[in-house]
């Protein structure tokens, strides 16, 4: 093999070495634009997800608001009928006491 020989055999080696490395790195971007491609999309599938989550968490506490101030007010209401509840039996007691004193002193006469 002659020296002119060898550098073209050598030269040809080395672009062909040279082109499939290039072809590895590639294929090696194009792997990891691809594995880029599926994680946004589950992030972005995961972000609907947390999205539609937050909006029902947000349903049921506005619900829980609500039937709080609901009982609150039901609440108000049966103190006040247990407030006038207890006036209408304290007004009876004193009329019953009122009653048996008249009694006892309509008696002793």
């Amino acid at each position: 093999m002659y020296e002119g020989e060898y550098e073209m055999h050598e030269n040809s080696e080395t672009s062909i070495h040279s082109a499939k490395a290039l072809w590895e790195h590639s294929q090696k971007n194009a792997n990891d634009a691809k594995k880029k491609e599926i994680a946004a999309n589950k992030t972005s599938h995961l972000a609907s997800e947390q999205v539609a989550l937050l909006r029902e968490s947000n349903e049921l506490a506005t619900k829980a608001l609500l039937e709080a101030q609901k009982a609150s007010a039901d609440s108000k209401r049966t103190s006040k009928k247990a407030f006038w509840s207890n006036v209408i039996a304290f007004v009876s007691l004193i009329a019953a006491v009122a009653s048996l004193v008249f009694t006892v002193l309509s008696s002793s006469t």
